[in-house]
This record gives structure tokens, C-alpha cells and sequence, in this order.
């Protein structure tokens, strides 16, 4: 990115005249549509305003004469009786400064589709200052990831914001292809007046800049399907170095002072072009700079887990304190030009369920961020089961009591969740904190889904009910099953699981190692005592899943049992 440009991006205020969001090579550019649009519409051109204007414009004439070339094709301002002008003047889009619509705004949109259906995502906005004009705007914040813009019959496309760019990333859901013509954008690079075709279910980038949304390339007036006006991203990053870190660091703490330095959205030197979120290593701060009440900051104390799909690390936050930073990522293996999509789809999943609920033996939902896909929750200083064991033979090394505890709270907050027809689909004892005062604790609700809406999305083979093995399928008296594998080895009745025993894939559940597995858990339900809690164990282990015994029903005989003991 050019220094002047940064430059300019950092001194422009949200009042000046001109729109900081945009490069200064748009800003010309538009500058010049402008005055040739005037110059046409009131035909005043003359030999000596034509020399003065080759003299001053910021870009070369014979780039201006292909620009007013393009324009005459495809005029940047509509007029009266047109395709969707229903006001009684006409006005251009590229006239609107970001201070005309508010500090989160990113895309202004007009004319609004006639087939399009209002969503919380987009807000109808008037400008008195341009003849009462009413426009549709998309703001993003932390709760708005993507909107949607139904067309018309058979074309609909939704636009995602680019979480590691200044760019939107536009997906065409509908049975026929669109066309996004490019009039100007923040790319000088020859895109001016070109068109690209999105064909059904593809996806395509969107820079910066005024775009039109067509149904064939030339983009005439009775093809014209609406115009966007793309700003970039209105919030600042600021990254700095910490001095201090949380008790456990694996990593020395730095010496140095404060190294913040302030970066625009739009370039990111110090943050790769990537999750900027996923840059916030160990005693490292990421602040979140915008003119509302969105702002944030976050410290990385230390390193949780960082794996394929999610960065966890324990941080601390501006507003939450103390807290567990969940960052969502696109796995290795994924498709690149279909990342954002999954990605979108993984966090609002995960959002929607932390946020609804309400338990004391499930980890409390703090906020979330979806401009960084992360996920704020309460930090818990307890180690997971899976850590609870001897490292000579891997058998857990808790008590009897400790067993019945993690059995209590466990089988509580599945029933809480099967009540909402919920499946957690990980249970296990990685998935499980434990502490002795607070008891057990579920985490990780990366793989949650509802009872009969929606595919499980994975799981830990060893823990999953034998139905899993059948085209995937899973009720909610899988995780039942999930809890009574992960009770063997709380009972020491089987050292953990994932590090003594074969692992196989969860497209192979029928291979081998699988098959052994199964038929290992099976011999150890038959060693179980058929009274007690061995005997509720028994009854969560069995086979199909109709006879299973359900969540809720474990509390009452486990507090019968409990009760029978005291």
C-alpha cells in the first residue's frame, strides 16, 4: 500500500470532505466521474475548461476519456424513470460521504431490490442533504457477519465481510448467474468498467469502491439489478506488545516497553492478511479502535490449545476481565474460496447456542466478535479430566467421589440440553473441567447441533455412540453414551481412551480398529456391578438407543444413590 495513502486514511476525519475510506486514486477518480457527469449533463464543455482540466486532474486525460467513455455506457447517475428511481430527483451514490450514514456503515445500497425482504442486518436511511433520497445501508458490527439481497425471482446473493481484508466476499445463491460491474473501485489495477460473471453458488470478491449488480454484462439500465457503494472496514487495530504474562507461560515475557503502533484496518503491516485476531501470541494486545461503543481490547496471558480449527487462548479483556478467547479458523484442508462461508456458519452456530444458555455446569457465554469469528467466555482456572491421570498408565488419578461428582454435574447439563433439544456431540474428558469446590464444567461447543435440524459435524471416535457408525446418525441420547465411556475411565475401569487406544477416522467407523474398540467397551460393561453407579454406567452404555437410559433419569437415581450413601 502506498505511504500517502495510509497517510491519508489516518489524518481524514468522519466530518472532512472527502471519504477516507477510499484511496486517494479513487477519490480522484471519482472526483473526475463527477465533474464529467456535470460537464455532460449541463453541456458546458469548451476548449478552455478542457485545457485547465488536463492540467489539474489527478489522473492522466487519456484515462479520464476512457473513464467518460465507460460512464456514457454505464451512467454513475440515474435518472428520473429509470430501473428503481422513484424519487422525484436523481442523485449519485458516490456522492455519500461516510459521515452521511454513520460510523459502522460499510456498504450503502440503491436502489433496494423490490423483491428484497427487510433483515436486522440492513437499515433504511434518508439524506436529506441529497434530496431526501432513501437508501439501504449494511452496517458491521460484532453480531452482523453477512446480509443478504434478494434480487429477484431465481437471483439472490449475500455478501460476507472479508474478515482479513477490506473486502466483501459475495456469494450468488440463486439458480441464474449475476454480473458485478466494476465503475470504480479501490484497486488500480485496470478493473475500471470491467465485468465478471458469478455463476450459481460461486463467490467472488468485492474491493472497495461502486459496484453494479446486473443481469448481464453490459449492465444497461433494464438489466440493472442495484449499486453498491463498498467503504472499508471503519474500525482501527492497534497491536502492542505486553510485559507481563499469566502464571504457566511456556514463554519467556518480553523486556521491552509498549511497542503499540497504530494501524489502519486497510493495511495491517504488523497482522498478516489473515484472522487479525489469530496474531494475538502470548503477551501480545490487540485493540479494537472504532468511534462507538464497540471498541475492545485483548491480551493473550497465555496459550490454550491451537488446533486445526480454533485458536483458544486465556486472555484479558477490556470489558469481560479474565476470560477464555475462542477463535474460529479455516482448517487446512478446506476449500480457500469457500473459507468464509464455513467459517460464518461455525462461529453463528457456536454464538447462538453459548448465548442461549444457562447452567452452572456449563461454561459461561461472555460476548462475541464476529468481524474476528471469536468468542469471549468465562476463564476457568481447573484442569480438563484428560489431564487427571496417572502420565505412567494413563488411569485417572481422582477419587470415587471426584467420579460421582463429574457424573452429577455432567448428566445435569445434558439434561438441561436435551430438554432444549440440544446435542453437544463432544463429550469426553478433554471437554470436561473439573475442580473440586465448583465440581464439573462442559466446554467446547464447537460441534453442537439441534436434535433432528442438522448433521453432527464431527466428534472424538472413541467417545461416540455406536448409531454414529450409521450414515452419521445421532440423537440425543448419544451424548449419554459419550458420558458413559468417558465414566469408565473415571472409574479406572479403562485407562484415557485417545492415548492408549487405535484412532481411526471418522469416514472409517466400520474399520478395524473401530470394530476392537466397540467390542472392548462391550467386555467392560459386562464387568459392571448392575447396582450402584456402575449399574447407571451400564444402563448409559447400551447399545440402542431407545433403551438407553436418558440424562434426566441419571440425576434421580443418582440422587437416590447419593442420598442412600449419607
Amino acid at each position: 500500500m502506498k505511504s500517502e495513502s495510509l497517510k491519508d486514511t489516518e489524518s481524514g476525519g468522519s466530518g472532512s470532505a472527502t471519504n477516507v475510506f477510499l484511496s486517494n486514486e479513487l477519490q480522484a477518480r471519482v472526483a473526475a466521474a463527477a465533474d464529467l457527469n456535470k460537464h455532460d449533463r449541463l453541456n458546458r464543455c469548451n476548449k478552455s475548461n478542457s485545457a485547465e482540466e488536463e492540467t489539474t486532474n489527478a489522473i492522466p486525460s487519456e484515462e479520464i476519456q476512457k473513464h467518460f467513455n465507460v460512464l456514457n455506457k454505464f451512467p454513475v447517475e440515474r435518472r428520473v424513470g429509470e430501473s428503481g428511481i422513484s424519487s422525484s430527483d436523481s442523485f449519485s451514490i458516490l456522492t455519500i460521504k461516510e459521515s452521511d450514514v454513520g460510523p459502522d456503515a460499510r456498504v450503502v445500497i440503491c436502489p433496494l431490490p423490490p423483491d428484497h425482504i427487510p433483515t436486522s442486518s440492513l437499515e433504511a436511511v434518508v439524506l436529506p442533504a441529497v434530496t431526501g433520497q432513501s437508501l439501504v445501508v449494511a452496517r458491521q458490527s460484532p453480531d452482523n457477519t453477512d446480509f443478504t439481497l434478494d434480487l429477484e425471482n431465481g437471483r439472490s446473493c449475500r455478501f460476507f465481510y472479508d474478515v482479513a481484508s477490506d473486502n466483501l466476499i459475495a456469494h450468488n445463491l440463486g439458480i441464474k448467474e449475476l454480473h458485478l460491474l466494476a465503475l470504480e473501485t479501490d484497486e488500480a489495477d485496470g478493473k475500471f468498467g470491467q465485468s465478471a460473471s458469478v455463476q450459481a453458488q460461486m463467490i467472488r470478491p468485492i474491493s472497495p469502491g461502486y459496484w453494479r449488480i446486473a443481469k448481464d454484462k453490459n449492465g444497461k439500465p433494464d438489466k440493472l439489478l442495484t449499486e453498491l457503494l463498498l467503504f472499508r472496514r471503519r474500525y482501527s487495530l492497534k497491536k502492542s506488545s505486553q510485559i507481563t504474562a499469566a502464571a504457566g507461560s511456556k514463554r519467556p515475557v518480553s523486556e521491552d516497553a509498549d511497542t503499540a503502533v497504530a494501524v489502519r484496518s486497510t493495511s495491517l503491516e504488523l497482522i498478516s492478511r489473515d484472522n487479525p485476531m489469530l496474531e494475538v501470541r502470548q503477551t501480545t494486545k490487540l485493540s479494537v479502535i472504532s468511534s462507538d461503543a464497540d471498541d475492545f481490547a485483548v491480551a493473550n496471558l497465555r496459550d490454550i490449545v491451537d488446533r486445526n480449527a480454533t485458536m483458544v487462548f486465556r486472555g484479558m479483556h477490556s470489558k469481560f476481565g479474565d476470560s477464555v478467547v475462542k477463535v474460529i479458523r479455516k482448517r487446512e484442508y478446506s476449500s480457500e474460496t469457500h473459507d468464509v462461508i464455513s467459517l460464518v456458519r461455525m462461529w453463528r452456530r457456536e454464538v447462538q447456542f453459548m448465548a442461549s444458555m444457562k447452567h452452572d455446569s456449563i461454561v459461561k457465554f461472555y460476548g462475541a466478535d464476529g468481524r474476528f469469528y471469536t468468542i469471549f467466555m468465562e476463564y476457568l482456572p481447573y484442569p480438563d479430566l484428560s489431564a487427571i491421570c496417572e502420565m505412567r498408565n494413563r488411569q485417572f488419578s481422582g477419587t470415587d467421589q471426584d467420579a460421582v461428582r463429574v457424573l452429577r454435574d455432567s448428566s445435569s447439563a445434558l439434561a438441561y440440553l436435551a430438554e432444549r433439544r440440544i446435542m453437544h456431540n463432544d463429550i469426553k474428558p478433554g471437554n470436561i473441567l473439573y475442580d473440586k469446590t465448583r465440581g464439573a464444567v462442559l466446554i467446547d461447543f464447537g460441534m453442537v447441533s439441534v436434535d433432528g435440524f442438522s448433521r453432527p459435524p464431527g466428534g472424538t471416535p472413541h467417545y461416540m455412540a455406536p448409531e454414529s457408525a450409521e450414515d452419521g446418525g445421532r440423537v440425543l441420547g448419544s451424548d449419554v453414551f459419550s458420558l458413559g465411556v468417558t465414566m469408565l475411565y473415571l472409574l479406572k475401569m479403562t485407562p484415557l481412551p485417545e492415548a492408549t487406544a487405535r484412532a481411526w477416522d471418522l469416514d472409517n467407523m466400520h474399520c478395524q480398529p473401530a470394530q476392537d474398540w466397540r467390542a472392548n467397551v462391550g467386555k467392560i460393561r459386562q464387568r459392571l456391578s448392575t447396582d450402584g453407579v456402575e449399574g447407571i454406567v451400564s444402563k448409559m452404555l447400551e447399545g440402542k438407543p431407545r433403551n438407553r437410559i436418558s440424562a434426566a433419569a441419571i440425576t434421580g437415581l443418582l440422587a437416590s444413590y447419593i442420598f442412600a450413601q449419607s
